[in-house]
């Protein structure tokens, strides 16, 4: 497992999700998080987002139907996180999954693992 937060986020450089393919974005509200169960080749594995403050998945698919992780991109300040996390403290960070038909998947949090 690979947990990627504000201390570790040179982890990213270890996830090669790349053509992953994701069919399911699942919210736990009350618990305040995200999973999103991949496969690669033949593996399946899952990024489980914690402590989530927002998230936001668009379906429009301007580059057409596509379903693949072009790419992952994390951020450390965005507006997302100064609007849903003000705290010059906070752990958030801004997490943005590219899909090959052009649609984002934001997700502001705390940390991710990689299972």
């Amino acid at each position: 497992m690979i947990t990627i937060n504000k201390q570790t986020q040179h982890e990213i450089e270890k996830l090669n999700l790349h053509d992953a393919e994701i069919r399911d974005v699942i919210c736990n509200y009350y618990e305040h998080k995200v999973s999103i169960p991949i496969k690669l080749n033949t593996n399946k594995n899952e990024l489980i987002f914690d402590e989530v403050l927002f998230i936001d998945v668009s379906l429009y698919e301007p580059w057409g139907a596509g379903m693949y992780i072009n790419e992952f991109v994390i951020r450390e300040s965005s507006e997302l996180i100064t609007k849903y996390s003000p705290l010059q403290d906070s752990q958030a960070l801004h997490f943005t999954i590219l899909l090959n038909s052009g649609d984002n998947i934001n997700i502001v949090a705390s940390k991710v693992a990689y299972k």
